[in-house]
This record gives structure tokens, C-alpha cells and sequence, in this order.
């Protein structure tokens, strides 16, 4: 505990945010070793070495959770160091298959939609030539906004679908 002079608080301009109390004979600040500890804990973690150190850890947490649900990791049906290291193990392989797996399914979804998209562009411009001799501005124009590579737009120069200017 710390006692402080009453005049000296009485007279604080900071008085409303000061954790002192004030009593008979002066003011007072309770404190405990755990308080101390507290207030020192919450220092360090505001600090950028602990946010540094945390990181690591909490990006292992969302990997330990898959581990635990998706798997059933959480409840082991053997006993012993070995046959616990043995499946989990082969738990941590089963999830890295889904894993792999499930970044393949998003990966082909993904080049799935972009051709369906080059398809429906070739589809256009093909109803377009047909219909009209405007074609190279409807290319032009629907080419900047999919924003093609260099190697497809030089692809299909040679199948005669780009005019040479936007080459």
C-alpha cells in the first residue's frame, strides 16, 4: 500500500481518472503482487516483441483445431507414447491430404470459371462477326476490360480472332 499527502490529492487537477482513495489521513493506493504481475502482463503484450513471439502461435491454433475436428484427433483409442505418436501421425498426414485436396477442388473451380468466361468472350465475338463489321471495337473494348494476357491474345491472332493493332 503507498500513502500520499491529502493536500496533494485534494488539490490534483487529474483527480477524476486517479486510482488513489481517499481517507482520513491521506490517499491511498492498494495494491497486490498479482496486480503487479497483472499490469506487468498486459504491458508486455502491447508490446511489438510479444505480438512477434504470439504470431507463430496463433497461427498453429487454426491448424491444431482442423487437426482435432477433422480428424478426431481430439479422442485417441490407443495408449502409449509410440502408438499416440504413431496416429497422430498419420492423423496430421490424413490432414494434409484434405487439405491438398481441397486446394485442388478450389484451384480447378477457379480455372473452370475463367474458362467459362474465355468461352463466353469467344462466343461473343464470334455472334458479333458474324452480325456486324464493327468487330475490332467490340474486341477491343471487351479484351481491355478481361484484361487477357499477351500469349492468349497472340494465340488467338494466329486463329484470326484478334486484329494486329492490339497486339
Amino acid at each position: 500500500m503507498a500513502l500520499f499527502c491529502l493536500e496533494h490529492c485534494r488539490g490534483c487537477a487529474l483527480r477524476a481518472e486517479c486510482p488513489v482513495q481517499l481517507g482520513k489521513k491521506g490517499g491511498y493506493l492498494r495494491y497486490s503482487a498479482q496486480g503487479i504481475r497483472l499490469a506487468e502482463r498486459r504491458i508486455y503484450q502491447e508490446s511489438a516483441a510479444f505480438r512477434e513471439k504470439y504470431r507463430w502461435r496463433a497461427g498453429s491454433e487454426g491448424t491444431h483445431s482442423h487437426l482435432k475436428w477433422d480428424t478426431g484427433a481430439g479422442r485417441l483409442r490407443v495408449r502409449g507414447f509410440a502408438a499416440v505418436r504413431y496416429c497422430v501421425t498419420l492423423k496430421a498426414l490424413g490432414l494434409n491430404i484434405l487439405r491438398v485436396t481441397s486446394a485442388q477442388i478450389a484451384r480447378l473451380k477457379a480455372e473452370s470459371a475463367s474458362i467459362k468466361g474465355i468461352l463466353s468472350k469467344i462466343s461473343t465475338f464470334l455472334r458479333a462477326k458474324k452480325r456486324s463489321r464493327t468487330f475490332p471495337s467490340l474486341i477491343v473494348a471487351s479484351f481491355t476490360q478481361f484484361r487477357l494476357s499477351k500469349s492468349v491474345c497472340l494465340q488467338w491472332a494466329s486463329l484470326n480472332f484478334l486484329p494486329n493493332h492490339l497486339l
